[in-house]
């Protein structure tokens, strides 16, 4: 949470067993995390965990820790996270531990399997809308994305910022603001701006590239991470760690209203083609204003 150039605040929890009823005394202990995989050795983050007596299951951790970054190695965590499907921590301390007068030096060392969010596979655009006219900013598009997160992680990541790309052109933009994922399905909010023109004089190539799709009744649009920033101050790791994340999505022509669109554009028979694969798809021709 609360991402900084250089820190994040981080909550972590684990469970202790002691398999004995006497309490035992642990030292206040550093808890340093790493990426198995990582490019070095270093820990992306080391975390403070104050002493406790425990006896048969404790919880340890830390809420909402301010802690400071290798941002190399946070990165390349946070980039494992988000593009493949298992990911690998370490997690070691060594600590003090007594049991009554004897002392004991504990040395812990674990590897932790996670899931990981898998480039977000699933990821859809629902709802969407072209607005005519646009917003006072701009905004001309409208929808709801869904980003799947099978982790059990949650990353609170800010403002991201989109290319929005139809066939590997640019035809806009767009915004997700105030992003967390959270574990599970997370919906959030997406506003755009698309540049109709744009659009308009790469019809023909459009639908000759997205002839199956279109036939089909859907339009595939790609979303690509360009910057990410949290309260105005860009934030590096996560601009890098998914600058070439590409979410492609099927948007349903009867949905997104594209004739709406066609009476816009029409004059060059461009509404026309876009509305006969409307009525292929829906049978009908609807209106979204």
């Amino acid at each position: 949470m609360n991402p900084r150039p250089h820190s994040v605040d981080l909550t972590i929890n684990s469970t202790l067993h002691v398999p004995f009823d006497i309490p035992v005394r642990i030292d206040p202990l550093t808890l340093s995390l790493g990426s198995v995989h990582g490019s070095s050795n270093s820990p992306f983050a080391q975390v403070y965990i104050p002493g406790t007596t425990v006896g048969g299951t404790a919880v340890l951790g830390v809420q909402n820790q301010t802690t400071q970054l290798n941002n190399q190695q946070w990165l390349e965590y946070v980039r494992s996270m988000i593009f493949q499907e298992t990911v690998t921590m370490s997690a070691t301390a060594r600590v003090n531990a007594f049991l009554g007068k004897l002392k004991s030096n504990v040395v812990f060392n674990k590897e932790i399997i996670q899931k990981g969010m898998n480039s977000f596979s699933g990821f859809s655009i629902q709802g969407p809308q072209i607005l005519f006219p646009p917003a006072d900013n701009g905004t001309n598009f409208i929808a709801t994305v869904s980003l799947p997160n099978p982790s059990v992680m949650t990353l609170e990541i800010g403002t991201v910022v989109l290319d929005l790309k139809i066939s590997g052109d640019i035809i806009g933009n767009a915004t997700l603001k105030d992003l967390i994922l959270k574990p599970g399905n997370q919906s959030s909010p997406l506003y755009g701006i698309l540049n109709l023109e744009r659009i308009k004089s790469n019809i023909g190539t459009i639908i000759k590239a997205q002839s199956e799709a279109l036939e089909n009744g859907h339009l595939l649009i790609d979303s690509v991470v360009k910057l990410v920033t949290y309260d105005g101050v860009e934030v590096p790791y996560y601009t890098e760690a998914m600058h070439n994340l590409t979410m492609t999505a099927e948007l349903a022509l009867a949905e997104l209203g594209l004739d709406t669109l066609g009476g816009m554009l029409k004059g060059n028979d461009i509404g026309s083609l876009f509305s006969s694969q409307l009525r292929r798809a829906d049978g009908s021709v609807r209106s979204h204003i």
